[in-house]
């Protein structure tokens, strides 16, 4: 249960494409990620080199700290399952 759920806008034979974060779920939660995403992008090397990949490709900062941040709970989430 813990995660974004983006919301795919598709109609009749049009591409789908993921447009943005649902406001369903938690708004706390959803804070908790930015935040995560947003200091992960300063304090980690690695994870700042691929916010600045992203914001070459066009990404606003807040879309990069969500992806960030959504990375950060699978890596998480692969922790405690192995």
């Amino acid at each position: 249960m813990a995660g974004t759920n983006p919301i795919v806008r598709q109609s009749g034979g049009k591409r789908a494409s993921h447009y943005r974060i649902s406001k369903q779920g938690r708004a706390a939660f959803r804070n908790v990620v930015y935040q995560v995403g947003k200091n992960v992008s300063n304090q980690n090397p690695e994870m700042k080199i691929r916010y600045l990949e992203m914001k070459e490709k066009g990404k606003k900062p807040g879309q990069a700290y969500i992806a960030l941040g959504n990375r950060i709970l699978r890596i998480a989430f692969a922790m405690i399952k192995d």
